[in-house]
């Protein structure tokens, strides 16, 4: 009544109850089994996964058996040593690149090795571990472990895996990468073979360019290291310009690699790259180095100024940092490069280069040509470079030649007669940024700083001066009156000097003892009119009293300074005093005061309006004065004077000492005819005594003498 189908062990075990055919038992592993048809009636007991057939119960009937003998093959689980399933290798590279596979859970009789391509064509049949795939040339690969029972077919290189036939199983693959790089080769276009020199630091550009032929990769790049590897820079490619980089030497390589490479880095060795990646050979770059560096002055200054001509040094000194070369020199030029000195070192002294701007350098080489006077600094050859320059800005002052038209370098003036002394000169050959006068001493002290010439001494008094042209520049320090020339600061020239002789004369100031400028006398009763004055403030080598007319017709020269003019006539005369030098003419009675000639003044004159008759003349005084009341002697005095009384003073007087100011000092009365008198305890002056009593009174000047 019933069918089912049933799958054994050769024991009898019950391995499967399949519904129907076809039975497919892959996967079942290696084995016997029995394939059975049961036919049964009723309730059946025993017919279970696991079971054993003769343990079945009920009403049943076996067939006999299909025995399947089942061949079992495994290809197993593969790994690399390191645990991949997939490695990339770098092949080409002329270094090994072996690896280990291990293998698990595999099953079969034969065991074998296969490595196909993606399309599983048969590429090798390798005997076993480790593969080496070395030289396989650039693609991906597949790594295989077949496992196989006899009687296979199809196991063949250039077969592909779907041709095999027979009882197999292929392993999952280990997939092997092979990234294939290899070298180029480089050279400096140009044929200049494999190493170049150039010139690092001067400023000019030392582009080469390299051409590169052959090399394979996924990546292409350039490196340039140091002779030690170390990895210096990585430049997009040639041209290649290494100015600036300094001396030495470095290499520069063509990189041909896979992706992954570890360790192209800067500052990192080229000879600890990682990954798949081939090097090109080497361009040896020979860098001469060199560097003018920094040039200043010791206070740090690229810029100065100097005077030039003075005759005074102008050496400076520099400082020049920075600089490399094998050799150096110094090279002073014009502002458009030309060469003007090649001197051997600082400090420098440009005194006598007269005016203009020029230009120092430090020029640092290894090897120069074109460093000639007269050239210009752009026919250098050779590898060189300059410094920064200082500016050197060259002042030039020159003071000039001075003149008196007709009357060379020296002049004599008289200063002080109130005429003008005024003189004219003439400046030659001065040249500078600013001019100016000076007028000084003997010892070279500022006495005047006049606009120009003409120049007018008068008044300046008694003396010698020089009279300076003075060309100067900017910040000159020290030129005020009161400094001494010598004291100077900045750059500056003078001129020789006109030397001034100043015949100094001031006449002073007259007046009489009462301090008027004029009195009345009466001349010809036969009473003398002597009167004194008092001269001040007067100078000169010479001194003289003249007595003019209105009109200036000498009339007298008295000695002076008391003058009795009794005798003379009626009329009017003036008293002078005249200061004046060594040469004076026309001083004569009967000459004019007009036809003088020398260095002289006069003063203000004592009008004297001389009476022959009027109360003047009755009462026999003139102006409180009377000369014949009393007489002192000795006069000028030490300090003791004798006063000797005349009959108009008989009898009781009162005398009193008074000083140029009118101030009363003393008083004394006395009856006697001579008087003794001490002024000594008074300073050295003029002291008037005047005696009075009832009837009149007099007075009379005294000269006190300094003990």
């Amino acid at each position: 009544a019933n069918n089912a189908w049933v799958i054994t062990d050769p024991n009898g075990t019950i391995l499967d109850l399949p519904a129907n055919p076809p039975f497919d038992l892959e996967g079942a592993g290696a084995g016997q089994c029995l394939i059975w048809n049961i036919s049964y009636g009723g309730t059946l007991t025993g017919l279970t996964v696991g079971a054993n057939t003769s343990n079945i119960v009920g009403c049943f009937a076996l067939s006999t058996p299909i025995t399947v003998n089942r061949d079992g093959v495994n290809g197993g689980a593969l790994q690399t040593d390191t645990g991949l399933t997939d490695l990339v290798i770098c092949a080409g590279d002329g270094v090994s690149d072996a690896f280990n596979v291990s293998q698990t859970d595999t099953v079969g009789e034969n065991m074998a090795w296969v490595i196909t391509d993606q399309s599983g064509n048969i590429l090798d049949l390798p005997a076993a571990p480790p593969f080496d795939l070395e030289g396989a040339g650039q693609g991906i690969c597949l790594i295989w472990n077949l496992a196989y029972s006899n009687g296979l077919t199809g196991l063949a290189v250039g077969n592909n895996t779907s041709m095999l036939s027979g009882c197999f199983d292929l392993s999952n693959p280990i997939t092997v990468t092979r990234s294939a790089s290899s070298a180029s080769a480089i050279e400096i276009m140009g044929g200049a073979g494999t190493e170049i020199s150039i010139c690092a630091g001067d400023g000019i550009s030392d582009a080469f360019n390299v051409m590169s032929t052959g090399g394979t990769g996924d990546n292409q790049g350039w490196i340039i290291t140091d002779p030690n590897l170390m990895i210096l820079d990585l430049p997009a490619g040639p041209p290649f310009d290494l100015e600036g980089a300094g001396a030495g030497q470095c290499l520069i390589w063509r990189i041909d690699y896979a992706d992954g490479l570890v360790g192209l880095t800067v500052g990192e060795n080229a000879g600890n790259l990682i990954g798949c990646f081939a090097l090109s050979n080497s361009i040896i770059v020979n860098r001469n180095g060199v560097e003018g560096g920094s040039l200043t002055t010791t206070d740090g200054q690229t810029e100065i100024s100097i005077c030039v001509g003075d005759g005074v040094s102008d050496a400076f000194n520099v400082n020049l940092t920075g600089s490399t070369g094998d050799s150096m020199a110094w090279v002073i030029t014009d502002t458009l490069g030309n060469i003007l000195g090649l001197p051997a070192g600082p400090p420098f002294d440009l005194e006598g280069a007269g005016f203009g701007v020029c230009l120092i350098w430090g020029v640092s080489h290894n090897g120069l040509s074109g460093l000639v006077m007269g050239q210009n600094v752009s026919g250098f050859a050779g590898c060189y470079d300059l410094s920064n320059s200082i500016r050197v800005n060259r002042t030039e002052n020159l003071g000039g030649e001075i003149v008196i038209p007709g009357s060379g370098f020296e002049i004599d003036i008289c200063a002080g007669d109130g005429s003008s002394d005024s003189f004219d000169v003439t400046l030659m050959g001065n040249a500078g940024d600013n001019s100016g006068w000076v007028i000084t001493n003997q010892n070279g002290e500022i006495l005047g700083l006049p606009a120009g010439p003409p120049f007018d001494l008068e008044g300046a008094g008694a003396g010698v001066c020089f009279v300076w042209h003075i060309s100067y520049a900017d910040g000159l320090s020290g030129l005020a009156v009161g400094e001494n020339i010598n004291l100077l600061s900045g750059c500056h020239a003078f001129s020789n000097s006109i030397r001034v002789n100043r015949e100094g004369v001031t006449a002073g100031v007259l007046s009489l003892l009462d301090m008027t400028d004029s009195l009345t006398i009466c001349a010809g009763d036969g009473v003398s009119d002597a009167f004194d004055v008092i001269l001040t403030g007067n100078s000169g080598a010479n001194s003289s009293w003249v007595i003019t007319d209105q009109s200036g017709e000498i009339l007298g020269l008295p000695g002076g300074p008391l003058f009795d003019l009794e005798g003379a006539g009626e009329g009017v005369c003036l008293v002078w005093h005249i200061a004046h030098g060594d040469g004076l003419t026309g001083l004569t009675v009967g000459e004019n005061t007009s036809g003088l000639s020398g260095c002289f003044i006069l003063s203000n004159p004592i009008t004297v309006t001389r009476v022959t008759e009027g109360s003047l003349c009755v009462s026999g005084t003139d102006n409180l004065v009377d000369h014949n009341s009393f007489e002192i002697n000795p006069n000028p005095t030490n300090g003791l004077i004798n006063i000797n009384v005349n009959r108009a003073f008989r009898g009781q007087v009162e005398i009193r000492i008074i000083d140029v100011s009118g101030r009363v000092l003393a008083t004394k009365e006395s009856n006697q005819s001579l008087i003794n008198l001490s002024i000594d305890s008074y300073p050295a002056g003029v002291y008037f005594i005047e005696i009075s009593n009832e009837e009149f009174n007099g007075t009379q000047r005294v000269i006190k003498q300094g003990n």
